[in-house]
Order: C-alpha cells, then structure tokens, then sequence
C-alpha cells in the first residue's frame, strides 16, 4: 500500500521529500482496509481547507467495501491463527468493534534512523558512524546481519508491516486482506524491541514525552503550511530543524521510539493492532 501523499494548493506539496510520508495507525482493521480513516497529512489539509490527494505508484488498492470486510478480515483473522503456539496468546484476538482510532507521522526518515540505530545497539563490536545518509542498508551493521544471524530480531521487527496483539515472537510473511505481502508479527514483539533499544541506546532512561515534543530533524529545509500572520490565509514555508547534537540519525530515531510508544500504548489500551500507513 505505497503510497505519495500530496496536499495541493496550487501545484505546492505540503511536505517536502526531505520527510517522505509514513504515518503509523492503530485502531480497528476494518477501517484501515476500507481507507476509512484520515492520514495525518490529509487531517492538515482538511485543516487549513485544502484540497488533497494520494497518489498510489502502483495504483490504487481495491479497498474493501461495507459488503465484503467483515468476510475478508474473519478470513484473515483465521490465517493469522494459523501462526499461534500453544505457549503464545494468538495472533487473531484483537477487536474490531473500536471506532476510533489513532493516527501520527512518523516519516520514513525517522523509522529508518531507528533500524540503523538498532543495528548498531546489535553490534556493539562496531563504531556508528554520526554522519548518517538515511540508506540504513549501505552500513555494515545492517548489511552483516543476515549472514550473521542477527536480522531476526529487532532489526526484522522494525521492519514489519503490521503488528497485532499478542504476545508471539514470530515473524512471518502473510497477504493482507487487499491480497498485498505484508510482514507480521506481534505488539509485544514490537514493545519488546523498544525495550531492548531503551537499554542499549539510552540506559533505560528514554525521554518519549521530550522526544516527541521536540520532533524530528532534517539537515535540508523542510516546507510547512502555517496560517500567515499578516493575511490569516495558510502560506507555505520553509524552515529548518537541526538535530540535535549534530547527531541526525540519534534524533530521528528517538523520535521514531517516541511515535511508536505511543501507538503500542493506544494498542493496548483499545486492543487494536498497529499498521504502517506509508
């Protein structure tokens, strides 16, 4: 479900590349696959009256419709089932009966950030480099670690699609219910991954409230829509958020933790799963 999100005030983007799209949802199945929900970049636009569109390079899915969703995600529940062990809690228990949901950017840049960060917690025998180029796959932490046997873990599950309550640690690869490939596993899996990363990286002292006040960084200037003091109309800007420390890659993942702490807790709270809106 890639897709390009685009908010258009004559031919401007609301967002520049510099942060590519990908927000994180957690809420009821059902709406997520029937796109009955609004992105973030689509709440700004609506916002400030703008008119938007998604742009979907493969094209658009075929969502599901008020006739076939309860069907296709029973289906889909069921084969989820499938991955259950006897030792875990199922990966198919959680409720669609939920009619809110929650919803925030958390930017490609930054969940990338966050894997290079986990592969570099993961090999502690190598130095991180601080200049990071935002392709966590051109490091050697990233790229050893599949002939080193370390890629399932923290590093697979960063990577996952969607994450469903339960307390399993598998990992697996399963068509969705508009028949696309995604990677699975578990909201614990996922918890348990920050976990890990707030002991490696920040010795258990992981400041998510401060991390996510403070935003993510980018090193080139990033455009912002903002309602203009002189004319009260919305105005597209530029401006700049260094990281902080000059370390681009540490502030960006620790915003990455921050979105995603809170999309676990909103899991758990509503028991909902989580998916990667991007």
């Amino acid at each position: 479900m890639k897709k390009l999100c685009c908010a258009l005030a004559a031919t401007l983007y609301l967002s520049s590349p510099a942060w590519a799209g990908l927000d994180v949802y957690s809420g009821s199945l059902t709406k997520f696959y029937k796109n009955d929900y609004l992105s973030v970049q689509a709440s700004t636009a609506l916002e400030f009256e703008m008119e938007f569109k998604t742009v979907y390079p493969n094209g658009e899915p075929e969502w599901l419709t008020d006739k076939n969703a309860e069907k296709r995600l029973n289906e889909f529940k069921s084969t989820l089932g499938l991955f259950s062990s006897e030792n875990e809690l199922g990966f198919s228990n959680w409720s669609e009966d939920h009619d809110e949901y929650f919803i925030e950017q958390l930017n490609w840049d930054c969940l990338a950030a966050l894997i290079h960060i986990a592969a570099y917690a993961i090999r502690t025998d190598l130095e991180r480099p601080i200049e990071f180029s935002g392709d966590y796959t051109a490091y050697s932490a990233f790229t050893e670690a599949v002939d080193n046997d370390y890629y399932i873990g923290p590093l697979a599950v960063l990577e996952s699609d969607l994450f469903v309550p339960g307390e399993g640690a598998s990992i697996f690869i399963i068509e969705n219910p508009l028949e696309e490939e995604v990677v699975v596993t578990s909201t614990q899996n996922l918890k348990r991954t920050l976990d890990f990363l707030n002991q490696a990286v920040w010795e258990g002292k992981a400041q998510p409230e401060k991390w996510f006040a403070r935003g993510p960084a980018s090193l080139e200037p990033v455009q912002e829509m903002r309602v203009s003091k002189g004319t009260d109309e919305p105005e597209l800007i530029e401006v700049t958020y260094p990281p902080e420390n000059n370390d681009l890659a540490k502030h960006n993942a620790e915003y990455a933790y921050s979105v995603l702490l809170k999309a676990i807790k909103y899991s758990t709270q509503n028991n909902v799963p989580i998916a990667m809106d991007g």
